[in-house]
C-alpha cells in the first residue's frame, strides 16, 4: 500500500498516495488532501506527494500509541 499513518496525541488517519518521499518516523509533516472513504474508514486522499507532503526540518519524539481495549475503543 502507498500510505503512511499520521498521529498527534488525540488521533490520526491514513494518508494514501505516499510511494516515493522519505518521512522520517517521528518527523512532523502538513499534508494537504481531501478525506475519502475506503472500505468504512476514513482516510485522507493526495494527489501529489512532491508538493502536498511537506516535511518539517524539525523531528519529534514519535508519538507512543495508546493502548485501549475493543470496548474502549467503542465509547
Amino acid at each position: 500500500f502507498e500510505v503512511i499513518y499520521v498521529q498527534d496525541q488525540t488521533s490520526g488517519i491514513t494518508v494514501f498516495g505516499i510511494s516515493q518521499k522519505e518521512i522520517p518516523l517521528g518527523a512532523e509533516v502538513i499534508v494537504t488532501g481531501w478525506i475519502d472513504e475506503y472500505d468504512g474508514d476514513l482516510e485522507m486522499q493526495i494527489r501529489n506527494e512532491a508538493t502536498d507532503v511537506i516535511v518539517l526540518d524539525t523531528p519529534n519524539e514519535p508519538v507512543l500509541p495508546k493502548v485501549l481495549s475493543t470496548g474502549d475503543s467503542m465509547k
